[in-house]
């Protein structure tokens, strides 16, 4: 398996990078990134008279993203100071072909469409819903709901029909018009009731809130989901760590706002998917995660880390592929105006299996729940039932494919 890293310049800061060149006498040139627009970098910290030296740089300067370029040409590895525990050594690591087994799905055979998203929204879950739901409407003084968990199966099963049945609102699936009422929907559930249940979903505590975590609301339901994730993932080959934006236009802390995605506005979730695009792992992004913890240092582990300058600069760690053989790749050069043959290392492979996180993107999103709601976590406990149906349907797809390679004569 192999993931990409970030760039080396990204990697320590202009005050690390001074202190590791210290006894170096062959620096040709140090490349410290610009600071923000709202950063005020025009006066130093020394006197006027004394420019150039190290003393005389302010802080947010010290504390800029650099990176060291040295006079020969003789590839060269600045480690950061946090990282200098670890053992780095010169050379290449051997690209063996391995077996690999095809992911048994035999467990999954015989479970029906339905059984399989169980698998994932179990009724461990649809009891944590239930009670918390009723907790919460008793939290806010009302009076005990009573809900039932077929009820809370019947919501869920309505809310992922609207991915797919797109109208103007939820009323409108109890609406007599016939060109808007959903007799699937209006015969399963009272429309008052969908919304009282709308108004009270909860999957947490109000009484017992963690103030450390900004996902508190959210985090019982996210941790039950991930561990069904886990537990019926199928062992591959070829596994892939990306990024994906759940929509959101409100305010909350972890919004974020990425240039370039189609996607702009949003919470961004870490994704660990398969080529296939079946979910295994995830979290959301949210600044200083209350829940990493610290973790022993690798040994020996052999891992090959390689920067390969193409269009931009590319850094990628592997444990799988190393350099050799390299191979050519056609480039435009901006110097001679004109195509050239750009040496590749093989660990650019990795390129090859990656993907699954944008393919579960794009499924999720064609059939995207279309019940809206004010309330800031609404659109990531939608993704839960969205990533779900999602899994659900990749395991499903495994079992026949699973059946038409193994079947029995």
């Amino acid at each position: 398996m192999s993931k990409s890293l970030p760039t080396l310049s990204e990697s320590f800061t202009l005050q690390e990078a001074l202190e590791m060149i210290s006894n170096e006498d062959n620096v040709e040139e140090i490349y410290v990134e610009p600071p923000e627009a709202n950063v005020l970098t025009d006066e130093d910290s020394g006197d006027e008279d004394g420019g150039g030296m190290v003393d005389n740089l302010s802080g947010p300067q010290l504390r800029a993203p650099a990176e060291v370029r040295f006079i020969n040409t003789t590839p060269r590895v600045i480690v950061p100071s946090k990282l200098r525990k670890l053992k780095w050594i010169n050379g290449d690591i051997q690209s063996v072909g391995r077996a690999f087994d095809y992911p048994n799905s035999t467990e999954f055979k015989e479970l029906s469409c339905v059984q399989l998203f169980e698998k994932f929204i179990d009724d461990d879950i649809i009891k944590l819903l239930v009670k918390e739901t009723q907790n919460y409407a008793l939290f806010n003084n009302c009076a005990n709901p009573n809900i039932s968990a077929e009820e809370i199966k019947c919501f869920i099963g309505i809310l992922i029909l609207t991915g797919y049945n797109h109208l103007p609102g939820k009323r409108y699936y109890w609406d007599m018009g016939s060109d808007m009422r959903n007799n699937l929907v209006y015969n399963s559930m009272r429309r008052d009731r969908f919304l009282q249940i709308c108004r009270f979903i909860h999957c947490a505590d109000n009484n017992l809130p963690d103030m450390s975590d900004k996902m508190w609301k959210l985090r019982p339901l996210m941790d039950k989901i991930k561990a069904k994730c886990l537990s019926n993932f199928q062992p591959e080959e070829n596994l892939n760590y990306d990024e994906c934006m759940i929509k959101y236009y409100g305010r909350h802390g972890c919004k974020q706002f990425i240039r370039g995605k189609p996607i702009r506005f949003g919470y961004k979730m870490w994704c660990f998917n398969t080529a296939s695009g079946y979910l295994i792992n995830f979290d959301i992004y949210q600044g200083n995660n209350p829940r990493r913890r610290e973790s022993a240092i690798l040994h020996n582990d052999g891992i090959a880390i390689v920067k390969w300058v193409d269009n931009g600069v590319v850094t990628v760690g592997s444990t799988y592929f190393g350099i050799s053989p390299v191979s050519n790749v056609k480039r435009y050069s901006q110097a001679t105006k004109s195509i050239i043959s750009v040496p590749m290392p093989n660990l650019s492979k990795y390129n090859a299996s990656m993907g699954g996180t944008d393919l579960m993107d794009e499924n999720v999103n064609r059939y995207r729940i279309g019940v809206r709601s004010k309330k800031w976590w609404w659109p990531i406990f939608s993704w839960l039932l969205d990533i779900s149906v999602h899994s659900s349907y990749i395991r499903n797809l495994a079992v026949h494919l699973y059946n038409s390679l193994f079947a029995e004569k």
